[in-house]
């Protein structure tokens, strides 16, 4: 399964109490982040802040993946002289792997 190309950006749906945030791809919305003002859903006043930081994340998840194994790639596991060490390698292994599922 693919996800919608990158770059993503965020555009500003809607104004007013409940404002709410397109996150924009190849043309068209491909999700949105709301700020409710109703008392039927939990206000979040940081919708903004949420969409720039979903935004952030996918448009910078290949480059973080690629920095991360090529860190893995030239500390071998050999080369860690410390269980604190060995430990970092095991968890920055298993980063990668949850992040190329």
């Amino acid at each position: 399964m693919e996800h919608t190309p990158i770059p993503w950006t965020i555009q500003e749906a809607s104004k007013g109490p409940d404002r709410d945030y397109g996150i924009m791809a190849n043309g068209g919305v491909i999700a949105e982040v709301f700020e409710h003002g109703g008392s039927e859903y939990e206000i979040c006043v940081d919708a903004e802040a949420n969409a720039a930081f979903i935004v952030r994340a996918v448009n910078n998840h290949a480059k973080l993946l690629k920095a991360l194994e090529a860190v893995v790639a030239a500390v071998a596991p050999t080369t860690l002289g410390t269980n604190e060490l060995s430990m970092i390698f095991r968890q920055a292994r298993a980063t990668i792997e949850e992040a190329t599922k």
